[in-house]
């Protein structure tokens, strides 16, 4: 049987079926809109068989959709396919753009390495959130001492719950982070690093480019990256000493001075066995009643805060964990948490700015850490940063 349809329902039906066609189309091109708007790594590689010494020279291109991914961080995890050593290294990805080196060092062994490549949509901050916090408080100077730039100052106010973010920021190796409480620096502020940048990596951009060192010609098809293998920690462990003989000062010494710092004519403060330097009002007055011919003088107020230190009339260079400070008056450290002062002449070796000028003296504080660090109190952190764009990728 046939049945007619008379022209106001045909032409119904095919309005209705061209509609039908129309949403059809329209969800396909979103579908395709949506796939290519995704995030993308392109990841160029010089080559992938290297000797001994060769650069491995890397260049990323990182097509982000969302404009607040233009500061992302670039996570570089290799692990010895053969031996499952792993390197982790991270890089700051700015605008979408990266371009590093890794040099072989000797001691590599030879064989295959697999490269594994994450993105992380945000830049380095160090949250933390004050354990004993007193929403009275003023706030939290934050000081970090760069390795290679120095210092940086600022000023931080938690929630009401206790809990803050530094400000973004990038820097190479590693800085420590030391917290005082505004108006009352001295309270036992204790806070716990929280929502590290390496805690655990989320990252729906994975990659892996597997590379020889060496005559080795191998490749491992079977490769799988397992990301659970590479544990990490945000702040650094301190070296723990073991040693029995010496003094704690002693120990002390040997395990956080590196060789710039080390001079047997440095005259060596304890704040470890002695309580000497505890007592004191703040540092910069302990010093000036210590120390023979220091002298601590405030220069015009109308030029700012700047405090300038000389030793017998020769200028003096001030660190912190072996950071330089431009100015003194940045010093913010409890005398509690003071585990030596060294002291150098102008003419007893230790750092010098400049090394043709030995007309300076040094004064290196450092704070107490690892086992000398007191469990009462908590705002002092050593914390890995980015890593420099040129290494040597040693073993």
């Amino acid at each position: 049987m046939v049945v007619k349809l008379s022209k106001k329902t045909y032409y119904e039906k095919v309005v209705t079926l061209i509609m039908k066609n129309i949403l059809v189309i329209l969800l396909l091109i979103t579908c395709i809109y949506s796939v290519n708007a995704q995030d993308s790594l392109n990841i160029n590689i010089n080559k992938r068989q290297f000797n001994y010494g060769d650069t491995i020279v890397l260049d990323y291109d990182f097509k982000y959709e969302n404009k607040l991914s233009a500061t992302s961080t670039l996570n570089l995890w290799i692990e010895d396919v053969n031996t499952h050593s792993i390197w982790k290294y991270r890089y700051p990805l700015m605008n979408g753009s990266l371009s590093h080196s890794l040099i072989v060092g000797q001691d590599l062994p030879q064989g295959s390495y697999a490269l594994n490549f994450m993105v992380q949509k945000y830049i380095f901050g160090f949250y933390g959130h004050v354990v004993n916090y007193n929403n009275k408080t003023q706030g939290l100077n934050f000081m970090m001492l760069g390795k290679k730039k120095g210092v940086f100052m600022d000023i931080i106010m938690p929630n009401d719950d206790g809990d803050f973010i530094t400000p973004r920021m990038i820097f190479e190796d590693t800085a420590r982070f030391i917290f005082s409480s505004i108006g009352d620096k001295y309270r036992n502020l204790y806070i716990d690093a929280i929502t590290p940048l390496d805690s655990t990596v989320n990252s729906s951009i994975r990659q892996t480019i597997l590379i020889n060192i060496g005559d080795s010609t191998t490749s491992n098809n079977k490769y799988k990256f397992e990301q659970g293998t590479f544990g990490d920690n945000f702040t650094l462990n301190e070296a723990v000493v073991k040693s029995v003989k010496k003094k704690q000062i002693e120990k002390f010494d040997d395990a956080y001075t590196t060789r710039a710092f080390r001079s047997p004519l440095a005259k060596i403060i304890d704040g470890i066995e002695s309580d000497e330097i505890a007592k004191s009002f703040d540092v910069l007055n302990f010093l000036r009643f210590r120390i023979a011919g220091l002298k601590i003088q405030q220069q015009d107020p109308s030029l700012g805060d700047a405090i300038y230190i000389t030793l017998r009339d020769f200028p003096v260079d001030l660190y912190i964990d072996e950071a330089k400070i431009d100015n003194a008056s940045q010093l913010y450290i409890n005398p509690s948490d003071v585990a030596m002062i060294k002291v150098f002449g102008p003419l007893d070796g230790g750092p010098v700015s400049n090394p043709r000028n030995i007309s300076s003296a040094s004064i290196a504080i450092y704070s107490k850490r690892g086992e000398y660090q007191d469990t009462e109190r908590k705002y002092n952190f050593l914390v890995k940063g980015y890593t420099p764009s040129v290494i040597i990728w040693n073993k």
